[in-house]
Order: C-alpha cells, then structure tokens, then sequence
C-alpha cells in the first residue's frame, strides 16, 4: 500500500518546488508517488488512476480546489484523502484541523487516523464543504479570477486567504452583473419557488473562510444545511444580509430560510452555474442534489488531550 501525492503549482501560496523536496526528504522510506497537475481536471485522473493502482491515500497539496478534484478521483475507491493546504481559503483543512506540517502528516499517513464524512454530490459532481447557488457562485467565480489576475488587466491581487473571497462577494453584489430568476425548490418531495439573492448547500458551518454561513452544519449528519436568502432587489438589503453572514445572524433577517434536507432539485428557466468547494461544479437548468452519507475517508491529526470543537466548527487549541 502507498501513497500518492498530487501539487497544484499554480494554488495559491504553493512553492511546489520546494514543497515537492519537502515532501521527498520527509517521507523518505515510505513508499509514495509524486505528481503536478497541467491543468483543470488533471488531478480528478491522476486521483482515479492512483486509487485503481491501489494508493491507499491519495494527498492533495494546494487549495480546495484541488482537493475538490481528488476527491471526485477516489469516490467510491476506498482510498483515503490527504490534504496539504496551500490554498486561499483552506476551508475543509481548516475545519478538520488539518496543518501543512509535513511532520504531522507522516505521522497520521503511517498511523492511519481517519474520519469518515459526507459528501453532497450535485449533478454527478461532489464537494465536501459548501456551495451554491446565485450569489456565493457569483463570488466563487469572481474570487478565481482576481486570483488569476483576470480582472481589469491585473496581473496579481494583493488580498489572500478569506479576504479575498470577502472583497468577491462585494464586488459581486455591487456589480449590477447579476440578473436573478426564480426557481422551483423540490425539498424531500414537496415544490416551492423562491426568487433567490443565494441558494447555499452547506456541509460545514464556514465557507470563503470567514463566511458563517451554516452554523448548525455538520459533515456527518446525513444531511446537507440549505440557506436560502431571498431577492428584495435592494442591494442594501443585500449588503445587509451579506455582512450578518459573516457572523452567522443572517439566519433570523426576513426573507431568509433555512433547513436541512437529504435531497433537493433547483430548476430554473435558464441555465444556473452551481460552486461547490470554491470552483464551479456544473451549469444546467436543473441541479439535483443529495447527500452521500459517510461516503469519504479523510486523513486527520489523531486527537489530542485537550483538544475540543468550538460550536462553528474550529478546533480549539490545548
């Protein structure tokens, strides 16, 4: 059994060179593999190929995004996931307490420590940690491309980490870009429409980082968390109830709903684009959604006397 490791150059923080003479010297005497990826989708084929070779941990170095395309390589393989992060926003490492000591690493890869999540599958794809609809796939989208320096002939953007997505968010909402439609929401069966400012599907309470989105959210439930904020056509309203998110006092504001579901089918009259661990999952007129209960093995720190879980899902240190 062996390990296999798969680096984003281009993630964020990432120095893969040095990262990939880091990762040799560390894991040296253990057997692994080692490869970058060329370009979108390429770690969801090497992922898929290391997992049919018998890898039984299969690590992504880089950011949710990446992460996001292994873990669509090994579902339903049995390999494990492994993450290194080195991305903007971290957000599945993060809410497992998961560091980018290479140290730490080794010692849960040879110790085997893992725990067992859900994964919300959309349209065939799957994430672990939140998307959506509307406007978080509008800031989704945005933030990629500042990241990219696709934005107005920027070649860099000087925010990182959570404040990037939070600057996204601003831009997409004052943007006057985006024109809403109302959807029909199938819930466990029964139809509604809504015309909605975001539809987002959480499975952890954060996402973007500092985004509150969820609080009640877990990742082992059997459920994924749902918030649904209305169109008021006010972007101050909007602006309102993008600011309470971030603490999570959105939830009680008029013309929000939230609930928790294990199936869930959007349509809408036109096509709709659906992110989900901050990269755009698919575009269609119908997204059907549903959980995937325990359907993912993660490679974790193994607990730590004294360690506990803070009610929004981070860790609090000893």
């Amino acid at each position: 059994m062996w390990t296999q490791f798969i680096i984003n150059p281009h993630s964020g923080r990432s120095e893969h060179r040095s990262l990939e003479s880091r990762i040799r010297r560390e894991f040296s005497g253990l057997p692994f593999e080692l490869q970058c990826t060329s370009g979108p989708g390429h770690a969801t084929q090497l992922a898929r190929s290391a997992s049919a070779a018998g890898a039984r941990t299969v690590v992504a170095a880089g950011g949710d995004g990446i992460v996001n395309e292994v873990l669509n390589g090994i579902t339903g393989t049995g390999a494990a996931l492994g993450i290194i992060p080195a991305g903007t926003a971290n957000d599945l490492a993060r809410h497992l307490g998961i560091s980018g000591d290479l140290s730490a690493l080794r010692a849960t890869v040879c110790g085997g420590h893992t725990v067992t999540v859900d994964a919300v599958e959309v349209n065939g794809r799957h994430f672990l940690t939140g998307g959506g609809t509307g406007l978080v796939c509008d800031a989704a989208q945005r933030a990629n491309r500042l990241k990219s320096g696709r934005v107005r002939g920027h070649t860099s953007w000087p925010l990182t980490g959570g404040r990037l997505y939070l600057l996204a968010a601003l831009m997409a909402l004052v943007s006057g870009e985006r024109d809403p439609k109302p959807v029909s929401l199938q819930v466990d069966g029964r139809w509604t429409v809504a015309d909605p400012l975001w539809i987002a599907v959480s499975n952890q309470p954060r996402l973007g980082r500092y985004f509150l989105v969820s609080p009640r959210a877990r990742n082992n439930d059997g459920f994924f968390n749902v918030c649904v904020a209305q169109n008021t056509g006010s972007r101050v309203n909007a602006l309102g109830t993008l600011i309470r998110s971030l603490a999570g006092k959105h939830e009680r504001m008029e013309g929000v709903s939230v609930f928790r579901s294990r199936e869930m089918t959007i349509r809408s009259s036109a096509p709709m684009g659906f992110m989900g661990d901050g990269e755009l999952l698919c575009t269609s007129a119908e997204l059907r959604i549903r959980i995937r209960p325990s359907s993912v093995r993660v490679m974790v720190p193994a607990p730590q006397r004294g360690a506990a879980r803070r009610p929004d899902g981070f860790r609090k240190r000893p």
